[in-house]
Order: C-alpha cells, then structure tokens, then sequence
C-alpha cells in the first residue's frame, strides 16, 4: 500500500477567475507577433511608462483604493494574452502591488531614476501577467513620484490619458468624502468585437476590393536613404532620453497655441 503523505499546499489557490474570453484586435496580434519573433528585446520595446510629481498631503490608503478600482474598471489592466496570441483573458480582478518607498533620505533622484530604469528594463510577462504596474516614491516632504509602466499591447499614450483622469476623479473623491460617478468605459474587448463585425459588412469588402485591385500588378518598393545601413534583422535595442521642459516654457508654449488658432 502506497503511503500518502498529507501537504498543506492547494494547487489551485493562485488561479485567477477568469470573466471573459474575446478576440485580440489587429494590432494586438501585430504586437505579439513582434514579441514573439524578436524575444525579450521586443517586449521592452513596447513598454510604457509615465511619471508624475505630486506634491502636497497624500493619503496612501484612498490612493491605493482607487487604484484597484481603477483596475476593476477597465478590463484592459486585468487582462493577458493567449499563448497564441489570438485572445484576450480577462480576470474578474487582478490586484496590484503598490507600496510606498521611502527614498528622501537618499540621493533621491538618482535612486529613483535606477528604479525606474530597473523597472521599465523588466519585460512584462503577455501571458501570465500583470500587463500594468504602478510605483510610488516618496521623495520629500510632501513631495512623491508616481509612476505607470503598461504595455503598449493594453493601452497607449491616449488610454494612459484617460487612465490618470479616473485616477485623479477617484482619488479625489475619497480623499473628500464624495460621491464618485463614471460613466461606463468603452472596453478593450468592445473594440475588438467592433472591429471583427466591420469585416463582415460590405464596407468592409469595398475597401478590401479598391486596395487589392489598386497593387493587382505590383506593389511598390519605398526604397529611403537612411544614415546608416539597415541591418539583415530588424532589432529593438533602444534607449530614453528625457529633456525637463520648465514650466515658463510651456506656458509660452501653449499661450502661443492659443493666439495662433484665434
């Protein structure tokens, strides 16, 4: 007789419930693609990443409730992709690490720039996930810095707009005692529904059929003269090079744009 030996371990105790299965969009599988084909190199390539400074009082227990209901509300920040790229598993919930590290008693903006670094040279995992994660320094009295890295395969420059506009309505609305009130957000999976009806319609055909017969014959070379040559491979070595605007400057900036559209 076989002697079984009992283990306090549940399998099953990190599988995450899953709320919904769709379609990756076009430029999701174009992403994965390149992620696959171009290994790690091309998975940092799409990393994203923004920093803000925020001085004042901060209250860490409110900003840390609105970021998990930032995640509860838009699927994008609690999904993964497929092994084969081909879908979008999003999670009823996907909770964030978010901790304050205390770096004012240090070389503050050298400690935070290499944490940064560190962070954004981190590939993110497409399959296993989080796609998103958030950090927050303290870096003075009253003084933090908060920082998004996404990948490019959830989001954008425009999403992440739209993602630090709920965070500031969230926030401020527990920090003040308010009744907070959303509208629904369109969702990641709509569009990809969206864009998988349009190639059912016949505009959809249409402009199928007008680029199909326009490059019948043959489709033409761009053949740019480039400063140095291109290589065999296509490679995603890269590297960020931030310039610090002053705030006079962007003042004049916009003071500018202003006159110029009147």
């Amino acid at each position: 007789m076989p002697n079984f030996i009992p283990v306090d371990f549940d399998p099953f105790a990190e599988i995450r419930e899953i709320e919904k299965i769709t379609l990756t969009n076009e430029p999701q599988r174009e992403i994965w693609l390149a992620c696959v084909v171009g290994g790690a190199e091309a998975n940092l390539s799409y990393n994203e990443s923004v920093s803000l400074a925020i001085k004042g009082d901060l209250n860490f227990t409110f900003f840390k409730k609105a970021i998990d209901n930032l995640v509860l509300r838009h699927e994008a920040l609690r999904s993964t992709i497929s092994p084969n790229g081909e879908t979008l598993i999003t999670y009823k919930d996907f909770p964030v690490d978010l901790e304050l590290a205390d770096i004012s008693g240090t070389d503050k903006q050298k400690e935070l720039n290499a944490s940064i670094k560190r962070e954004i040279n981190t590939p993110l995992d497409l399959q296993q996930g989080p796609l998103f994660k958030v950090f927050l320094h303290k870096t003075g009295k009253s003084e933090y810095e908060f920082t998004i890295i996404k990948h490019h395969i959830i989001g954008d420059g425009w999403s992440t707009g739209i993602i630090l506009e709920d965070l500031s309505k969230m926030y401020n609305g527990y920090i003040n005692n308010l009744d907070i009130s959303l509208d629904d957000p369109p969702q990641l999976s709509d569009y990809a529904l969206s864009q998988a009806n349009f190639k059912t319609t016949h505009a959809f055909k249409q402009t199928e059929d007008y680029w199909l017969d326009l490059y019948k014959d043959n489709v033409p070379v761009m053949d740019m003269s480039t400063d140095n040559p291109r290589p065999a491979t296509r490679t995603y070595k890269g590297n960020r090079f931030d310039y610090p605007l002053s705030k006079q400057f962007c003042r004049a900036n916009k003071s500018h744009r202003c006159q110029k559209r009147q």
